[in-house]
């Protein structure tokens, strides 16, 4: 979009010259295909991100319930013990909510996501656990940035919303993949509770 002194503005949304065009012009549906397919890799990160925040939160809320119910956890800790369980609880269902908003792009559990991306690298550091360490490593590079700033903005909802029939096709590999993290993730977490 150009200013008054008639210089392009490199920091103006992709959407400007169409918003600045007036609510009764068209919007380019092929400009905003383009804005979709610059963006749909990173797009497709941040909702598989979410898909294992999810999962991970899911299943360690599982494991967890289980682990109480079978070992009769609560009966047999004291304060402090019962203390860690909540915070960890606390901390699953957080996760599960980060990877609900990350899903959905919802700008407010793009922050969280972060906060739980550092927590993830900062606990599997002492350990050295790589896989926890990619996944980590993963949600700070999709969350943090430009394109990540603006996947999360109203705008690009309305760019989603524009263009429905572009996808991002994922290979089995990467289901593959995701479910090897998954498990990975899952077995770090247990690692501290079955010592």
């Amino acid at each position: 979009m150009e200013g008054d002194d008639g210089r392009v503005n490199p920091y103006a949304s992709p959407l400007a010259e169409d918003v600045a065009a007036g609510p009764d012009v068209p919007l380019d549906i092929a400009h905003l295909e383009r804005i979709r397919r610059t963006h749909l890799s990173r797009e497709a990160t941040i909702e598989s991100l979410g898909l294992v925040c999810y999962l991970v939160g899911v299943l360690g809320i599982g494991l967890l319930a289980l682990a109480v119910a079978f070992l009769d956890l609560l009966i047999t800790t004291g304060v402090i013990e019962l203390l860690l369980v909540l915070v960890y609880l606390a901390f699953l269902a957080v996760t599960v909510w980060v990877g609900i908003g990350l899903r959905g792009l919802s700008s407010s559990a793009r922050i969280p996501g972060i906060v739980l991306s550092v927590i993830w690298l900062l606990a599997s550091a002492p350990m050295f656990n790589p896989i926890t360490l990619l996944i980590s490593m993963s949600g700070l590079w999709c969350l943090l940035g430009k394109k990540a700033s603006y996947i999360f903005t109203p705008e690009y909802k309305h760019v989603i919303a524009a263009t429905p029939h572009v996808r991002y096709k994922t290979s089995a590999v990467s289901w593959i993949l995701l479910a090897i993290l998954i498990i990975g993730v899952l077995f770090a977490m247990m690692i501290p509770g079955v010592r």
